[in-house]
């Protein structure tokens, strides 16, 4: 068996374990973009970020603007005890809080806090020890992970190598409702193979594999209590046993859920100040400002960018723009429908007006975006590849004439085309007005049709509830910063957001080598060759590339700003000021 040591030597083994902050620094590759890479000057974000200082600085950077954003990983650590604190969750209350199932922002945020993931990552990026406290690959298709042996869940019982293996077969298995799965294709097997080992067992090199399982993709329940209450219960109301620095005692549907300090975490460091915090699920804009600047309630995370200019000058709290992996975008979600033609989706994108929506809907907190990968996920080492890639797509501004004539060929244009959006959301709304003014300009009727927060949640998982509706508008995200996370996703005929069927042979043959391929030019060349095609397909209508916003009230801090705060218990971080 060839040893980690000798193995480590190549360049494919120092990215999969995942241990070099260049691979994996997403908020460090951010700050590059906007500093003057290529790319920079293309979309003009001198005026977002109006400066460049340190992501760790709390200090203004030179020149910003009151439009522009400074970014930056974390906050100043909060030191402080507290009783408690009111979080909110402005996409909307969690559907469930199993792992397994979890797939949108509000649970997946409390997921992380309940949950212990296999491995974890930093706020910037890197890959750090979890329930797993060491692993390697001792060739390239087995990695074993040695599970630590101090870890409880909640109910006082140990997280064993058993519970590690049936956690992962759980998230392999897509009979178990598991939105994972995919990203565990090339998994052949998982094995415990010690008292405190597990194996996996790989059919193929697979890049992607072990970055994901610092997600949600890698959470750990417990074997016994899932058993004991049902895969298809687990998850629900309070049917849920994780042995994160959190536990949840009560959840009132529709209304809140309570978590309290788990005083037994394993991890000194994530043992939370906060004892008890109160967790709301306000979707409506002017009601989460309000109560941010009333300190009703003490933060949030997916702040709505309308909100800006109102809480940048609040002296309840303060602001906070992270390096993030949002997208913000067009799913279409009925192949039957007038979207189901890709040349009726080519023009609707092509009379889009992206830079309006970064300038008026997020306020400078964000900028276009003309493919499915954001600038943030590039990697770093390959960023000459992807910057050539991206200048050669059109639409960097729009083009209503050549719209109006692709559509004028179109006899299936003149059918109505059904948006939503969540309702109550400020951003939904004008992002919607703006597409569909688009839309009218080139002779495309869009009706608007928003839903709740819960529906549209729904919207992207069940099929009944995308019924009548051709496209939503989505604050998306990737996982980790690997263009392939985010791919996967809409490329092949299971994929989890290939709602119209889309399939091209070479696109999915490429993306597979890619998957495969663990030096970073390589595996750029052979994504840059695949966008060419979808993007030219319309397969999503791409809008902007977003900065995560976190509000704050003045009496705490600690929270981390940059986009690993979704699979980090980034609740228990936070403190008192004073």
């Amino acid at each position: 068996m060839e040893s980690l040591t000798t193995f480590s030597s190549s360049r494919a083994s120092r990215i999969i374990h995942g241990h070099s902050q260049r691979e994996y620094g997403a908020a460090r590759r951010w700050l590059k973009l906007i500093c003057g890479v290529g790319i920079a000057a293309l979309l003009g974000l001198a005026a977002v970020t109006g400066g460049c200082g340190s992501q760790e600085s709390e200090e203004p950077s030179p020149g910003a603007t009151s439009l522009g954003v400074k970014l930056q990983a974390t906050t100043a650590p909060g030191t402080g005890a507290l009783d408690h604190i009111t979080w909110n969750l402005p996409m909307g209350e969690p559907t469930t809080l199993d792992p397994a199932k979890a797939g949108d922002h509000s649970p997946c945020l409390m997921v992380s806090q309940l949950n212990d993931p296999l491995v974890r990552y930093t706020p910037d990026w890197e890959l750090v020890p979890g329930i797993a406290e060491s692993w390697e690959y001792v060739d390239p298709l087995t990695l074993v992970f040695k599970i630590r042996q101090n870890a409880r869940f909640w109910n006082g019982n140990p997280v064993t190598a058993a519970d590690v293996a049936f956690s992962l077969q759980r998230h392999k298995n897509p009979e178990t409702g598991s939105l994972w799965s995919v990203l565990y294709v090339n998994v052949d097997s998982i094995t415990q193979t010690g008292p405190w080992e597990v194996t996996v067992k790989l059919s193929q090199p697979d890049e992607l594999f072990l970055k994901e399982l610092g997600t949600n993709c890698g959470s750990i329940v417990e074997k016994a209590f899932v058993e004991d209450v049902g895969e298809a219960n687990y998850g629900s109301g309070m049917n849920v046993m994780g042995s994160g620095p959190y536990k949840l005692v009560a959840w009132k549907p529709g209304s809140e859920m309570v978590l309290e300090a788990n005083s037994d975490h394993w991890d000194p460091n994530l043992q939370p100040k906060v004892q008890k915090v109160t967790v709301k699920f306000i979707t409506e804009t002017s009601a989460v400002v309000n109560g941010l600047l009333s300190g009703e309630l003490d933060g949030a995370y997916e702040v709505p960018p309308t909100a800006i200019p109102a809480l940048e000058s609040a002296s309840s709290g303060k602001l906070y723009f992270g390096p993030s992996l949002l997208i913000s975008e067009l799913l279409i979600s009925n192949p039957d429908g007038p979207l189901g033609n890709p040349e009726i989706r080519r023009a609707l994108s092509m009379a889009i007006d992206r830079a309006a929506i970064a300038e008026r809907v997020f306020n400078g907190a964000a900028m276009p975006n003309k493919t499915l990968t954001p600038p943030a996920a590039w990697d770093p080492e390959a960023l000459s590849v992807y910057e050539e890639a991206y200048e050669s797509i059109p639409g960097d501004t729009p083009d209503v004439a050549a719209a109006k004539e692709l559509l004028s060929s179109q006899p299936d244009a003149s059918e109505p085309v059904v948006l939503t959006y969540i309702a109550g959301d400020q951003r939904g709304s004008q992002v919607a007005s703006i597409v569909q003014q688009a839309g009218r300009d080139i002779g495309l009727t869009i009706e608007l049709r928003p839903m709740s927060a819960m529906d549209v949640s729904n919207f992207w998982y069940v099929p009944s509830y995308r019924e009548g509706i051709d496209m939503g508008f989505t604050s998306g995200w990737l996982d980790i910063p690997d263009p392939l996370d985010n791919l996967f996703l809409f490329f092949g005929g299971d994929a989890l957001f290939n709602y119209i069927g889309y399939s091209n042979r070479e696109v999915e043959e490429k993306l597979d080598q890619a998957r495969q391929t663990y030096d970073p030019i390589e595996r750029a060349t052979l994504i840059v060759e695949a966008q060419e095609i979808f993007t030219n397909d319309t397969v999503v209508i791409p809008l902007t590339s977003n900065a995560e916003i976190l509000f704050m009230n003045n009496r705490i801090s600690g929270a981390p700003v940059s986009w690993p705060f979704m699979w980090l218990p980034s609740l228990a971080m936070i403190g008192g000021t004073e």
